[in-house]
């Protein structure tokens, strides 16, 4: 039962609308019935032997006047998004897409304190890398390589997967329905005896067929490889060696060096300094579940312990189905990160990660997997710690998110830019770092300029990597 207390407001002019993302302790929207008088009263909505919620503010609010409280039941009384009469649904209430009504009414805070007098942050405490067992002394290891229509690369990553330092005890290829000639290049190395699985699978996505690979393999390490990419010879013996350094790690990262389709090296990704490692709990869920600087799939590596409360991914994943490692890993486990690049990763025309432009339905189709993503990190800390759920911070205040949603709004000269850009400054920006200036002043910028600016900043352009390289360059010497 939830109890809401509108002081000198009616709760009966309103419905409440179930969307499950707004900081995750209060998964109710206020969606007006009538219109009759603009209010901005403080309300306070209360689950019973919970906690206590205070909305800080309502944009745009409606009530009727009255003097009561009144108490629903949320089975009964407070229908969900899609349960809502059409004539009583507000015009920018996308019925197909509760996530764009969350942003349009990106004006209700909320505050949580427990009823006992602490800060459900406090549950932190609870929220600890798992066990792992004792590393094997000499770890058997597994390759998964998924492939869609990669015909013109599958090869050269068997090749890089087979000429290893340290072999693997399998290597394990799943296609995902793949038109071309993929599988008969992968049945040409089976031929010739080297162990090597194929998996023919009806077309999926990259969720499904991670799924099928990871079904198959019996390894103390998992190595992700995409088929378009390559590991040097090294690389599996240098993750062996940070897990037996890092016992506690249950997670591997290292670099890429960035090649174009002819095979030319490119630079490196990624190009921060650091690359994140030891136990970031704290950061990705003080981050609203983003944690900055991991790489992509082929760089990525996962003891089975971890590997097993990951997988399966849901299949609705078609794509990005690594960022559900990326999201909820480092939740779980310690990182280690090799900092020397120690695989090739390829951009070309068919891969969308590395793509040299940024689009507007690319952009929006990233939120909507940030979002569903923020959702699958709720549920897991709802296993631990269900107070860790309900504070933790929604992926609307998140600065990518932010900046996401700001130049999406921008490149569609949408009228709802003005108010993504004032949310990115009050809750993206931090500091006054050379990047978050430009995101300040990018408003100003005419609409090409930005576009080409914007380029720069969030894809892996040559040009991105020549400045990195020349700032970095003055700044040692």
């Amino acid at each position: 039962m939830y109890q809401v207390s509108l002081g000198h407001d009616r709760v009966g002019s309103y419905r409440l609308a179930h969307c499950r993302s707004i900081r995750g302790a209060v998964d109710w929207l206020f969606i007006p019935e009538y219109r009759n008088r603009r209010s901005s009263t403080p309300s306070v909505v209360r689950k019973a032997g919970s906690s206590e919620m205070k909305i800080l503010s309502l944009r745009n609010s409606y009530h009727s006047p009255a003097v009561e409280d009144h108490v629903l039941d949320p089975e009964t009384d407070l229908p969900n998004c899609h349960g809502i009469p059409v004539g009583l649904t507000p015009k920018y209430f996308d019925r197909a897409n509760p996530a764009a009504m969350r942003r349009e009414l990106n004006g209700l805070a909320l505050e949580t304190k427990a009823e006992n007098g602490t800060t459900p942050a406090a549950g932190l405490g609870k929220l600890v890398p798992i066990a792992l067992n004792r590393f094997p002394y000499k770890p058997s290891v597994s390759v998964l390589i998924t492939c869609f229509n990669y015909g013109a690369y599958i090869g050269r990553a068997i090749t890089s997967a087979l000429q290893q330092t340290y072999a693997p005890a399998e290597i394990i290829v799943s296609d995902d329905g793949s038109q071309d000639n993929s599988c008969e290049v992968v049945e040409s190395y089976i031929k010739r005896g080297l162990g090597i699985t194929l998996l023919r699978n009806a077309h999926a996505g990259m969720a499904a067929n991670l799924n099928a690979a990871y079904r198959h393999c019996s390894g103390d390490v998992i190595c992700l490889l995409d088929a378009d990419d390559t590991f040097l010879p090294g690389k599996i013996e240098a993750v062996v060696h940070a897990f037996q350094a890092h016992p506690r790690a249950g997670f591997a990262i290292h670099r890429a060096s960035l090649l174009d389709n002819h095979g030319r090296a490119r630079g490196i990704y990624p190009l921060l300094s650091d690359l994140p490692s030891g136990n970031c709990i704290q950061t990705i869920y003080n981050n609203s579940g983003i944690l900055m600087g991991l790489p992509p799939t082929t760089n990525l590596a996962l003891r089975r312990e971890v590997a097993d409360r990951i997988f399966p991914i849901p299949v609705e994943y078609i794509g990005y189905a690594e960022q559900m490692i990326h999201r909820l890993a480092p939740m779980m486990t310690e990182l280690c990160a090799i900092s020397s690049p120690l695989a090739h990763w390829r951009f070309h025309g068919q891969n969308d990660q590395n793509a040299i432009h940024i689009t507007s339905r690319r952009l929006e189709r990233e939120l909507k997997i940030m979002e569903s993503l923020w959702l699958e990190q709720k549920h897991y800390l709802e296993t631990v710690d269900d107070s860790l759920a309900r504070s933790f911070p929604p992926i609307q205040r998140n600065p990518l998110y932010l900046k996401n949603s700001y130049v999406r709004h921008r490149l569609n000269n949408d009228p709802a830019m003005h108010q993504a850009y004032h949310d990115l400054c009050r809750y993206g920006l931090q500091d006054n770092s050379t990047i978050d200036l430009f995101w300040r002043y990018s408003n100003r910028l005419p609409r090409p300029l930005f576009r080409r600016a914007v380029d720069l900043l969030l894809t892996q352009s040559v040009w991105k990597q020549m400045i990195t390289l020349a700032l970095s360059g003055k700044r040692t010497a």
